[in-house]
């Protein structure tokens, strides 16, 4: 039976039309694997989609879009980059046709990562939610104003500072904003995530990481003024004083495809241009 494949990617991107033209003639060829779709506007809807494999061509943010918006169906995922940082996207689009090949043929790994699920409560009652794979970031709306919240964790206080926001952040996140403000790196394999203030305004006030089981609950202070909640940052909602943020693990795993036989911490040197320590 062929490989059942649904290619997603963002046409207004460079490259990714030729890429995507490129593979569809080359399924054409094949009785191996069977291209099921093509979505190069991120709109399809994803619940339904019927697929072995899903093939992403872009960027990490393609990718984290992919992971979002198929919630409850996750398909293995296996990146084409055509982005800058690419940590998610495994392949050049000279490698695709060979990954797929190799994914049809059993050789491949899949690494199962960590979701969150981010909820918005006002009055005790859900008004939003979103998933997210990266991160979850609550954090002010206006330049120049600094953000006071309050961090519980079961129920139990944790911390109240001011700052320009906080971020929730997978061990797959890790290597994203949560970095970028000072974060930890966590490997992929490890069941927790961090919880990083963004330029706190306190000397004090340091990244802590959390089991997976914890959960996360975010407050803001009566001067908060306006704010957003960010998932992936991609996807933004405005919150107020009025709301609490509750961040708890998805019952989703993200199912993340490697087809090639490399050390994770290869990406990680080459990516962060890290010194080998054979140099």
């Amino acid at each position: 039976m062929a490989l059942k494949v649904f290619l997603y990617g963002k046409a207004e991107k460079p490259g990714v039309k030729d890429v995507a033209s490129g593979l569809q003639a080359w399924f054409r060829g094949r009785k191996d694997v069977e291209l099921v779709g093509c979505d190069l506007t991120l709109t399809k809807e994803m619940q339904g989609i019927k697929a072995d494999l899903i093939v992403t061509l872009g960027g990490d943010g393609t990718l984290l879009w992919v992971a979002r918006h198929m919630a409850a169906n996750q398909i293995p995922v296996l990146g084409i980059n055509l982005g800058k940082m690419g940590f998610l996207t495994e392949l050049t689009p000279e490698e695709a046709n060979d990954g797929i090949v190799a994914f049809a043929e059993g050789r491949y790994g899949v690494s199962s990562r960590l979701m969150l699920f981010g909820e918005i409560f006002r009055d005790g009652k859900r008004r939003d939610f979103r998933y997210a794979l990266n991160d979850i970031v609550v954090g002010r709306e206006s330049i120049g104003r600094l953000v006071p919240l309050e961090v519980y964790a079961g129920g139990r206080p944790v911390i109240a500072y001011r700052g320009d926001g906080l971020i929730v952040s997978t061990p797959t996140g890790s290597t994203g904003y949560n970095l970028s403000a000072a974060g930890p790196l966590i490997m992929a394999e490890i069941e927790a995530f961090v919880v990083t203030p963004i330029c706190p305004h306190t000397l004090s006030s340091r990244p802590a990481v959390f089991g997976a089981d914890e959960r996360i609950e975010i407050r803001l202070g009566k001067d908060a003024g306006g704010c957003r909640f960010v998932a992936d940052g991609q996807e933004s909602i405005s919150v107020t004083v009025d709301d609490t943020i509750l961040v708890t693990k998805s019952p989703n795993r993200f199912k993340l495809v490697s087809v090639k036989d490399t050390n994770r911490f290869d990406v990680i040197r080459e990516k962060l241009h890290w010194r080998s320590p054979s140099q």
